[in-house]
C-alpha cells in the first residue's frame, strides 16, 4: 500500500551501504518492531528504521483471515 523510500542526507549521497531491516506486519498491515539485521553502514540505521516505520502493507492472509508475518527487507544505497 505504503513504502516510501528513505530520505538520505546529503552528506550521505555519495555514500555506499546495504541494510537488511526485519520486522512483523502485522494484521492491519502496519510495522511493528522494525529492526537492523545486518549493516554495512551504521549511518544508515536510523534512516532506515525511521523509513519503514512510515510503511504500510496489504496484510497476508491464511484461509482467508489477515494474519502477521516477518519479513527481512534488504537496501541498498548507491
Amino acid at each position: 500500500k505504503k513504502q516510501g523510500a528513505p530520505v538520505v542526507p546529503s552528506a550521505l549521497r555519495a555514500v555506499q551501504a546495504s541494510v537488511q531491516v526485519g520486522f512483523l506486519i502485522d494484521e492491519r498491515g502496519y510495522v511493528r518492531n522494525p529492526r537492523i539485521i545486518k549493516s554495512s553502514n551504521a549511518s544508515f540505521n536510523d534512516i532506515v528504521l525511521d523509513c519503514v516505520r512510515d510503511w504500510q502493507f496489504e496484510p497476508a492472509t491464511r484461509g482467508g483471515q489477515p494474519v502477521a508475518v516477518r519479513v527481512i527487507v534488504p537496501m541498498r544505497f548507491k
